[in-house]
Formats: C-alpha cells, sequence, structure tokens
C-alpha cells in the first residue's frame, strides 16, 4: 500500500520532489528553527514562486463517510497539483505525522506526499507514496487533486 522514495517515482516526479525539498532546506537554513508552522508554509510558498513551482497553499478536500459529506480537510500545500506537502514545527516527527499525510493522500487522490519538518536543528524530510488504485469510500475528494 505505501512505498518510500526509490519504488515506482516518475524522473518528472522524482525531480519536482527534489526541487521542494531543496526549497524547504533554503527556507529552513535562512529562518531556522522555533517559528511557527505557517511561517515556515509562507516562505516555503515564496520560494516556491521565486523558482516558478506551481502550488497553492490551504487546498481543502471533501472528506465523507458512507456518502454523507462530513466536512472539509484542509492541506497545508499542493505542489503542481502533484504533490501533497504536510508542514510541522515540531522538536521531531512521529508516525502519526507520517499517517496523516497518508490519510490526506488518500482523500485527495494525490498519490506523492512531502511531510517536512521545519522544527528541528536539521529540516526532517519523508516522501510518502499512496499506492493503491482506489480511494477508500470514505474519503474523497470534492475536485480531484485537490
Amino acid at each position: 500500500m505505501v512505498a518510500m522514495r526509490n519504488s515506482t517515482l516518475s524522473a518528472a516526479d522524482d525531480a519536482l520532489t527534489e526541487r521542494i525539498i531543496g526549497a524547504a532546506i533554503t527556507v529552513h537554513k535562512f529562518l531556522g528553527p522555533g517559528l511557527l508552522e505557517g511561517l515556515y508554509q509562507k516562505a516555503l510558498a515564496v520560494e516556491l514562486r521565486r523558482l516558478g513551482i506551481p502550488h497553492r497553499t490551504e487546498s481543502t478536500c471533501a472528506v465523507h463517510y458512507h456518502d454523507v459529506p462530513l466536512g472539509e480537510q484542509r492541506l497545508d500545500m499542493v505542489v503542481d497539483a502533484r504533490v501533497v506537502v504536510e508542514m510541522k514545527a515540531t522538536d521531531a516527527l512521529a508516525q502519526v505525522h507520517r499517517s496523516q499525510l497518508l490519510t490526506y493522500l488518500k482523500a485527495s487522490g494525490i498519490p506523492i506526499g512531502l511531510l517536512i519538518n521545519f522544527g528541528g536543528e536539521h529540516i526532517q524530510v519523508r516522501r510518502v507514496l499512496y499506492t493503491h488504485k482506489t480511494v477508500s469510500p470514505s474519503l474523497r475528494s470534492s475536485d480531484p487533486p485537490c
């Protein structure tokens, strides 16, 4: 169900994730740790814009439970309609953060995710792929991809 970087990324998707990671490293080197997540999100948006990489912040996906709409889930960032970026500003990434990103990938229909933690002395990045061909019946994007 879930694979990491070395599996099925195309060369173009691998290059895109590398550019996003490079932009995040630039932001972390400039700002350092200790700020609020929203400030890193804004700074990464500035850096991606500077690099000419299309992105949207605060994208939403509809969440359903047995065909009953429950509401919307906010995604930190969607880059080039191909990568969901989930940002954290915490001491260290935990398994729950990876699980959260995986759920966002299911909901959005976007198979590639980056989990980026700006909170530590060194930036942490995890690539996550959702490789199921079908979306869970309880999670559906209102307008795939989000």
